[in-house]
């Protein structure tokens, strides 16, 4: 696990959360060829094809003369957060427009590390063709923790229909004491675990149960959960926090590291992190009283 936490990979999942953390501070330079990006491409992206004519060493100004799309939104590429899909034929032409980029001082420039085909088929909803624009939901999309499992946000993301639509949520923990269960007659299976977020509060009462709901999905293909509050910060970040814990056997600092990776904007309260830590030492507790308990179970001939 913890290779896992520590490891860097701009894969597509990385990007979907990406997306939804910097809104409108993100630009997606696709280098496929221009027929294959009039077919499909992620939304807010402009094209360089790999195809057209560039010296053997091109500058930023010959990417900037290849531009296809909004212009604009290159010239300004310095303030945004890059990520620069290709197909299998242009990887290594993203490697220099990668080079060119960072030699031109944006500071942020990452390139995907799978073909752009890899996630059109995770995130097909995220895509759009010439003049067949994609909708997005006024508040964007959850951020996914765990892939096509565990997803966690705000109360827009349990309120948006088509959040529910194209992730498949089946499930959803509400980690407040409001907002009602508006998708109860469709099926969604709800579970209200009412926190205030006050450092005071004791939300490892509800831990038990937390667990018990998440590793119900994550035990069935068929099922996906929605954990929120009312930002996706602090109580419904703690929830999950504390799932990755105890499945996974990691510290608290490991479990937060792992989440906020995928959602940038986490932050326990004081309180609540306290408990974390608190839990985590319990959870190692029993750990160790197992072990011990199994050893001694064990006759040895």
């Amino acid at each position: 696990m913890s290779r896992l936490l520590a490891k860097e990979h701009i894969d597509s999942q990385y990007v979907f959360n990406m997306i939804q953390c910097y809104s409108d501070r993100y630009l997606i330079i696709d280098v496929r060829d221009q027929s294959d990006f009039n077919s499909m491409h992620l939304a807010r992206s402009i094209n360089i094809p790999y195809r057209s004519r560039f010296s053997d060493s091109p500058n930023i100004n010959e990417l900037k003369a290849n531009v296809i799309g909004d212009a604009s939104l290159f010239d300004r590429r310095r303030r945004f957060m890059i990520f620069i899909v290709y197909s299998p034929p242009s990887i290594v032409f993203s490697r220099e427009v990668d080079y060119i980029l960072k030699k031109d001082k944006c500071r942020e420039v990452y390139i995907l590390n799978e073909p752009f085909s890899s996630f059109a088929e995770k995130f097909p909803f995220m895509c759009e063709a010439v003049n067949i624009p994609s909708v997005m939901p006024r508040h964007g999309y959850p951020s996914e923790i765990i892939s096509n499992k565990l997803y966690l946000g705000d109360f827009h993301h349990a309120e948006e229909p088509l959040v529910l639509q194209n992730l498949k949520i089946t499930h959803i923990l509400n980690a407040t004491n409001g907002f009602d269960y508006k998708f109860e007659s469709r099926g969604v299976v709800y579970l209200r675990l009412g926190v205030e977020d006050l450092e005071t509060e004791n939300i490892s009462r509800h831990f038990q149960m937390a667990f018990e709901f998440i590793d119900h999905v994550m035990s069935s293909d068929k099922f996906r959960v929605l954990v929120h509050c009312a930002q996706g910060v602090s109580r419904s970040a703690t929830f999950v926090i504390m799932y990755i814990m105890k499945s996974m056997g990691v510290s608290y600092e490991e479990a937060f590291s792992f989440v906020k990776r995928h959602r940038e904007i986490i932050k326990p309260n004081e309180g609540f992190a306290c408990q974390l830590r608190s839990f985590a030492d319990v959870t190692e507790e029993a750990g160790c009283m197992i072990v011990k308990n199994c050893q001694k179970d064990v006759t040895i001939d």
